[in-house]
């Protein structure tokens, strides 16, 4: 259970029990509940990484046609030294994942394609 469905409850037998400082305790539980639904509610932006994988996807994508590739062929297009084929494979993974290609395994090699 979460902190907020933990307060829900604590919060419910409170309601139904005859309690010293129930309203203070109420009040304090649903202070709390409001802090964590805050605490959620802020969106934290993307790492320097989550820019520059969203930006390689795009070039990936620029690449990717009709016809079947390899990893090892999109990396030597893609022509950056410092990519290695694992983390172009967790790209393409998570460009599948989303639809954005597609992936088909042809004699034994995974071969990529646009969706």
């Amino acid at each position: 259970m979460t902190k907020k469905e933990n307060f829900a409850v604590i919060r419910t037998i409170i309601e139904n029990t005859a309690v010293e400082n129930q309203d203070e305790l109420l009040t304090f539980i649903d202070h709390e509940v409001k802090l964590l639904s805050r605490k959620r509610s802020t969106a934290s932006k993307p790492t320097k990484r989550q820019v520059e994988n969203e930006a390689l996807k795009g070039r990936i994508a620029e690449i990717l046609n009709d016809e079947g590739q390899t990893v090892t062929a999109i990396l030597g297009e893609l022509g950056d030294e410092n990519l290695t084929n694992q983390r172009v494979s967790a790209l393409l993974r998570q460009m599948v994942a989303s639809g954005t290609a597609q992936k088909e395994m042809v004699k034994g090699k995974a071969m990529f394609t646009i969706a």
